[in-house]
């Protein structure tokens, strides 16, 4: 078996597990919110990213915070892996994302400050590159194996935020955040390749 597959299939296991654990948290009548947000990079490292989130408070200013994630990264590092009989300028990867974060409130009214600090684990969906020929910049669609790179990633996610809660106990919220990849992706062993990046969210999240 493959093992991009044997990863694809433990991310699948994990997604079952965090799933299960949410419901079971839900079943203890803990204070629980459930939220959309979107944001996008603050370097090219980073690009669009939507998540669906789940959090429950564990005291008033302690909760636990995960997200299913849609992402966008790149790295330029990347480009040494590719043909040089093109004039290759960008790689973007596209990958499924869950976060786990410990979240830090400290309540200032009319507004909240928070902290956040997790492990994150990625799958690659997939990737392509932009290269630029007679003047005009196409775009190639590639497979993680073809560029030779790990499609699983593992990192720290950590970041400061501000959330004002609005009527019927909604709240909105903005943070900033910094990824810190720890997992080599570049399966040569000569070199490696890390992801980073920085990037702002935006959000709303609902009580159940």
């Amino acid at each position: 078996m493959a093992m991009h597959t044997i990863w694809a299939m433990r991310f699948r296991k994990i997604l079952f597990l965090l799933l299960f654990f949410f419901c079971w948290v839900c079943t203890l009548g803990a204070q629980t919110y459930v939220g959309l947000s979107a944001g996008a990079g603050l370097t090219a490292q980073m690009g669009l990213r939507t998540a669906i989130q789940t959090e429950f408070f564990l005291s008033n200013n302690v909760s636990i915070q995960t997200e299913l994630s849609y992402l966008q990264r790149g790295n330029k590092e990347t480009i040494r892996k590719l043909p040089s009989d093109r004039d290759y300028r960008l790689v973007n990867m596209n990958y499924i994302s869950v976060p786990i974060l410990l979240k830090i409130h400290l309540d200032w009214q009319p507004v909240a400050i928070y902290a956040v600090l997790g492990p994150e684990l990625s799958q690659g969906l997939s990737t392509s590159a932009n290269f630029v020929e007679s003047g005009n910049i196409f775009r190639e669609k590639l497979s993680f194996e073809q560029v030779n790179l790990r499609s699983m990633d593992m990192g720290l996610t950590l970041g400061l935020g501000l959330e004002k809660n609005i009527r019927s106990q909604k709240k909105i919220f903005l943070d900033f955040r910094y990824y810190l990849g720890l997992k080599d992706l570049d399966k040569e062993n000569d070199s490696d390749l890390f992801h980073e990046g920085k990037f702002i969210n935006l959000g709303i999240a609902f009580p159940l």
